[in-house]
């Protein structure tokens, strides 16, 4: 009988100090994974307004080893761009078309971006000169196998360039800021607090009014804002300038403004302004 309860303690013992050589194995905390930060060794040697005169009026090959660099001020978030982001420089700015969905996980706002331009193409769509691929002749998205080759994130995301104010219906000051942020102030939408961005189910312009003078706001139906009601009153709107024609992107200019998101849509005052402030 001693011998039994012996032989149980000395198992009861060794059963516990398994247990407690187990937990003590097991760390309460766990590391956290390192932070990857992306770093470009090599420097840019052209700036994208000079990259933008390069485009012949057909799509064009890059074939010499051209590097622009930029910051991200527009990408896919919202829903309101799809497969492209827009990065600009102190010179211009300019479309990046890329085939792939969800690019604002890796270029996000404010992110540096290297791009080696050799082997891509400027095109223009409707007026718009963009950086992309080939595509039938065209101007399409570089294909996702290829990014690898060509873009290159520096650094962690900044700050995102302030946005330029301009005066809608000042073309030929307004032609500069493509593809750029910009903003509209004291302006108001003739549908203000009346209809929803897109009632539909296809994109729909809206007249954004700023001093007398008209611009058009483009709004995609898969954007996330896309069924919220268009502010009432008056107030300032950001967003990335576009165009939209059948000319050249000198002549017969159909200006547009781009929503990032509905945070571009600020300091409206929410009151109607009587319908005699809609005629013009």
């Amino acid at each position: 009988m001693i011998m039994k309860k012996y032989i149980s303690r000395t198992i009861l013992l060794s059963f516990l100090a398994g247990i407690l050589t187990i937990t003590a194995c097991v760390k309460g905390d766990f590391d956290e994974p390192p932070i990857y930060i992306p770093h470009v060794d090599f420097e840019s040697n052209t700036s994208i307004e000079t990259l933008k005169t390069m485009f012949s009026g057909s799509l064009t090959n890059i074939t010499d080893d051209i590097i622009i660099k930029g910051k991200v001020v527009a990408n896919d978030e919202s829903g309101n761009l799809y497969k492209k982001i827009v990065i600009q420089d102190e010179t211009a700015g300019i479309e990046v078309l890329l085939n792939a969905t969800n690019l604002y996980n890796e270029y996000k706002l404010g992110q540096e971006v290297y791009i080696k331009c050799k082997g891509m193409y400027l095109g223009s769509y409707m007026g718009l000169i963009q950086l992309g691929y080939d595509y039938n002749n065209g101007i399409g998205q570089l294909p996702e196998v290829m990014f690898n080759e060509h873009l290159f994130r520096d650094s962690l995301p900044g700050s995102v360039p302030e946005p330029v104010q301009i005066t809608p219906s000042d073309d030929d000051k307004n032609v500069k800021y493509l593809s750029m942020l910009v903003y509209v102030d004291n302006a108001h939408f003739a549908e203000g607090g009346t209809a929803v961005w897109v009632p539909g189910v296809a994109s729909t312009s809206h007249t954004l009014v700023s001093s007398g003078k008209e611009l058009i706001v483009r709004t995609s139906n898969y954007a996330n804002f896309a069924l919220d009601t268009i502010p009432a009153g008056y107030g300032k709107v950001v967003g990335i300038l576009s165009i939209y024609n059948t000319d050249s992107y000198i002549t017969g200019k159909d200006f547009q403004l781009t929503l990032r998101d509905a945070n571009d849509l600020q300091n409206f005052s929410g009151e109607i302004p009587p319908s005699a402030d809609f005629v013009y």
